[in-house]
């Protein structure tokens, strides 16, 4: 059939078919170039909500640490460690909250703001009724304790309680 054709018509023919299925090819590339950009906007949303966890959670290891060691040595630079870690774990929450996009996932997001703000209220409890502690161990039991040693030294010898040694 092609072969009753002119030499020119022959070659303008496969001309013409060569840009038909290169226009095909743009065609499929393009759809694949289009899929490929949403994919990689899926992708990227997913992986700035998993970095935003990520931080979520190291900052509030390194505040509940703070908040131990607080409890522990009651050394006040403890306390403005878990201050700045907590702070930065609120933000971050906040922030992976406000860039949510799935529903269920934003619910979680919007719990965890919420158990946030309840660990942020009990440890702020802690902190001031151990203040409250280390308060009344100072000013009345301290004193109390080193008069009492000092009562029982100057009891008469008759009356101190006498220390047995056991047989062997």
């Amino acid at each position: 059939m092609f072969r009753n054709l002119k030499i020119g018509s022959q070659i303008g023919l496969g001309f013409a078919l060569v840009l038909l299925i290169m226009a095909v090819a743009s065609l499929f590339a393009l759809n694949g170039l289009r899929t490929g950009s949403q994919s990689f906007k899926v992708y990227r949303g997913l992986a700035r909500q998993s970095v935003l966890s990520g931080r979520v959670q190291a900052n509030m290891l390194m505040a509940s640490k703070a908040a131990k060691d607080f409890l522990k040595t009651r050394k006040e630079t403890h306390l403005q460690v878990f201050d700045t870690r907590f702070r930065q774990t609120r933000d971050f929450a906040e922030e992976q909250f406000e860039t949510m996009q799935n529903a269920e996932r934003r619910k979680l997001s919007q719990r965890l703001l919420e158990s946030l703000d309840e660990y942020r209220d009990v440890t702020e409890k802690t902190f001031e009724l151990m203040r409250n502690r280390d308060a009344i161990l100072k000013q009345q039991l301290n004193p109390q304790g080193t008069q009492m040693r000092k009562n029982l030294k100057d009891w008469p010898a008759i009356l101190r309680p006498r220390t047995f040694r056991l047989l062997p």
